[in-house]
């Protein structure tokens, strides 16, 4: 089964949706099955994309303890989609960044809960949905590919101020792969 059938959207479901980067690459596998979905980088000349993406997770490492310096480099990754979004008529930001056990994890995923509440009300007027993505260290790209998906078409335009966790299913308490 390839990534782009194992996605829970229709192949083209986001056609003419663009979906941009500051941080971070998406891995082959994830631009696979993004544009199996029909979402496409945006042009140079073209306005603010859909969805911009900034994956986190290689530059915030959760165990580092250093709560502020992480938050910081999460706001500068925000900052710059903020950017990219506030020339067009608004779209969605989504931050991803690693999931942890313990203390030091709890402390991150409380530091982004209130970061992504707090820009979501701030950005809000100029029409920027924010919403942040908790996910295993090395999340499958067909979740990943619906998920970003989900959140770069219109069904997602009242989801703002979320903090998202993607748990593989066999970690999930009663469920089964």
């Amino acid at each position: 089964m390839t990534a782009t059938r194992a996605s829970c959207l229709a192949a083209g479901a986001l056609t003419g949706r663009t979906v941009g980067w500051v941080a971070g690459t998406p891995t082959p596998a994830l631009t696979a099955a993004l544009a199996g979905l029909g979402t496409r980088p945006p042009e140079a000349d073209e306005a603010a994309p859909d969805l911009v993406v900034a994956d986190l997770r290689d530059g915030v490492a959760p165990t580092t303890g250093d709560a502020a310096a992480t938050l910081t480099t999460v706001f500068a990754a925000a900052r710059a989609g903020y950017d990219l979004l506030t020339g067009a008529s608004g779209g969605g930001l989504l931050l991803i960044a690693a999931d942890a056990p313990g203390p030091t994890g709890a402390a991150l995923h409380a530091g982004l809960t209130s970061l992504t509440r707090t820009l979501a009300t701030e950005w809000a007027p100029q029409r920027i949905r924010v919403n942040c993505l908790l996910t295993p260290a090395v999340p499958t790209a067909p979740p990943l590919a619906d998920l970003i998906g989900y959140l770069a078409g219109p069904a997602a335009a009242l989801l703002t101020g979320q903090l998202l966790t993607l748990t593989p299913a066999a970690a999930r308490p009663g469920r089964t792969a």
